[in-house]
């Protein structure tokens, strides 16, 4: 039982740079995939879909009872659990993209929930040949707390440092741009910065997140380096600005790795291989499967 055609539901208005568009540009390279946004589920098919694949996308809605098979990627399960919550229990499998995530969706009895990290698009996040310009940059919103503290710090310390917004190619360049890409996560959480910087070619400086799985996927000093306190990332920002040599060594490891192994390619290879493997340790609906074999 193969999967070979998707319908793809996620909000691609509110969020242009969602994650989900970085699912459906992977999935079109492994299967026929079409995209639905939320607002448009009163004329999604109820049949003729191997697979309904629901990206979080931080809104409020629900896919109709009838179509299935489906899956769900819980992204903001640090952000907004009730809702995750609320959501989960209605897909027949359930990733999440933050490891501790996977941990609070079992003990609620979502026991189809595994972790699915966040990934790169190597042709969005990409190494761009431009100059250094910047000691360090940080692309993302700038909340009040840690983050905005970390962030006047680093100003204040490097004037010539990169704070703000932009967007896809945009952001590959700044990144590149940089001498260190800055991150500190919101709430312990793994999140697409920490791919997409590493994936850009500069030597990623983020909080310590291995207690939520950073050192399964990449190694400190190795691949990125990592912080604990404003001192130690003080400390750290000035070694590294001083060896240039070890800093762009540990960049392009960083990038080959990512490259390598965590792509939106990887991801959603692993969730079209995780959900046949499910869906063949189930009892499927008998309904589902002629639907399936109708198109084939």
């Amino acid at each position: 039982m193969g999967i070979r055609r998707v319908a793809l539901i996620f909000d691609s208005v509110l969020r242009p740079e969602t994650a989900g568009v970085y699912c459906h540009r992977a999935l079109e390279r492994l299967v026929e995939v079409q995209h639905f946004q939320p607002h448009e589920l009163d004329r999604l098919p109820r049949q003729g879909f191997d697979l309904y694949l629901n990206i979080d996308d931080g809104l409020r809605y629900h896919l109709p009872a009838e179509v299935r098979p489906s899956a769900f990627w819980a992204i903001d399960t640090h952000l907004d659990f009730d809702r995750c919550r609320e959501k989960t229990p209605r897909f027949d499998v359930v990733f999440a993209a933050q490891r501790d995530g996977v941990e609070l969706l079992r003990r609620i009895g979502v026991s189809s929930a595994s972790w699915l990290p966040l990934a790169c698009d190597p042709d969005v996040h990409r190494k761009h040949d431009v100059a250094k310009q910047h000691d360090v940059a940080f692309v993302g919103n700038i909340f009040p707390g840690p983050r905005g503290e970390l962030l006047g710090l680093i100003q204040r310390r490097y004037r010539n440092s990169f704070v703000g917004q932009c967007y896809f190619d945009d952001m590959a360049r700044t990144y590149s741009a940089a001498r260190i890409a800055f991150n500190r996560s919101i709430r312990n959480d793994v999140n697409m910065r920490v791919f997409e910087a590493v994936a850009c070619g500069s030597l990623l400086m983020t909080n310590d997140l291995s207690d939520n799985g950073l050192a399964e996927l990449f190694r400190d000093g190795v691949h990125l380096a990592t912080y604990r306190e404003p001192e130690d990332l003080l400390d750290k920002l000035a070694y590294y600005l001083d060896r240039e040599a070890l800093r762009e060594r540990i960049a392009a490891a960083g990038r080959a790795e990512a490259i390598a192994k965590h792509t939106y390619g990887h991801r959603m290879e692993k969730a079209l291989k995780d959900v046949e493997e499910a869906l063949s340790r189930t009892v499927v609906p008998v309904g589902w499967v002629e639907r399936s074999a109708s198109h084939r």
